[in-house]
């Protein structure tokens, strides 16, 4: 029976030591868990970062491309505008010049290089307009310089309007034309 207890013994102490080589091994087995858990989750917050970068790179992307396409558009027009103005001064200077005396009928002191042309009488029209905010003070006052069929011109096509108070003071106004 003796040696029946110390065999039984021996198994114990043999089984302890089992027993408290797993527990190692599983607790060295948690910690690595763990670690590998951290590192997971760092991995993964790093991930979500750089797609929350990619996102936004594309959408700046996106956005660029949407700015580049308005500038493009925004040269296109101005392009187009000083194309147009061009063509509406080369229009004036051709079939609007500079009144001669003939045409002028009138016996005074003025001479035709004095007298406005209608580019420089609508350029008069269109700098007043822009640079003032308020339609009360768009208004150009008709000098003697100012040719009166060049005026009437305006008046008559709807592109000048007299002031209702004063007739000495016209402005530009606001017309459309349809296409």
């Amino acid at each position: 029976m003796r040696r029946a207890a110390a065999e039984l013994q021996k198994r114990t102490e043999a089984l302890e030591l089992n027993v408290r080589e797993e527990r190692e091994a599983l607790e060295r087995a948690r910690e690595l868990r763990d670690a590998l858990e951290t590192r997971y989750n760092t991995l993964l917050k790093r991930k979500e970062h750089q797609d929350d970068a990619d996102a936004m790179s594309d959408e700046r992307r996106t956005n660029e491309s949407e700015l580049d396409s308005q500038r493009r558009r925004n040269d296109e027009l101005r392009a187009e505008n000083t194309k147009l103005k061009r063509a509406l001064l080369k229009f004036l200077n051709k079939c609007y010049p500079r009144p001669n005396p003939e045409s002028t009928r009138q016996n005074d002191d003025r001479e035709s290089s004095q007298m406005k042309t209608l580019r420089e009488i609508v350029q008069m029209l269109m700098n007043r307009y822009i640079s003032t905010t308020n339609p009360k003070q768009r208004y150009i006052r008709l000098e003697s310089d100012i040719w009166g069929p060049y005026i009437e011109l305006l008046l008559r096509s709807g592109v000048a309007e007299k002031n209702p108070n004063d007739s000495t003071l016209i402005r530009l106004s606001d017309f459309c034309i349809d296409i």
